[in-house]
């Protein structure tokens, strides 16, 4: 954080020499203080975080195609009996696929099968069963 600080502090002091050069003697010094700060404070409170999320994103996006891109992620070709090609799950999506079986299953069935239920008990309550 010493650090941090520091370097904001650093870079404080250089724009307002810069900007000091430019307009020298025409605001006084403790005027161009309070605007240097303030602008600094405001470049961090609100632009800051957005470009490093964005870098982050960037760079998450980066690593995770090389992720996908290697090989135990790789798909699998197979020809059938008449010569025609289909891509098979990779290893991984294999080992992914049995390991969550049960979840895969509840997902895509569960509100089917709920409704189906709910269809019988109502055939069945309407038969006076």
């Amino acid at each position: 954080m010493a650090q941090e600080l520091s370097i904001v502090n650093d870079f404080q002091a250089k724009l307002k020499e810069k900007i000091k050069k430019d307009f020298a003697g025409m605001i006084p010094e403790e005027a161009w203080d309070k605007l240097v700060h303030d602008q600094v404070t405001e470049f961090i409170q609100k632009d800051l975080g957005g470009l490093v999320k964005e870098e982050l994103g960037k760079e998450v996006r980066k690593q995770l195609q090389i992720y996908f891109d290697s090989a135990e992620w790789k798909g699998e070709w197979a020809g059938d009996a008449v010569g025609i090609y289909h891509e098979r799950a990779s290893v991984k999506a294999k080992e992914l696929i049995r390991e969550n079986i049960p979840f895969i299953v509840e997902a895509m069935m569960g509100q089917s099968v709920q409704m189906a239920i709910q269809a019988m008990r109502n055939a069945l309550g309407s038969r006076g069963w």
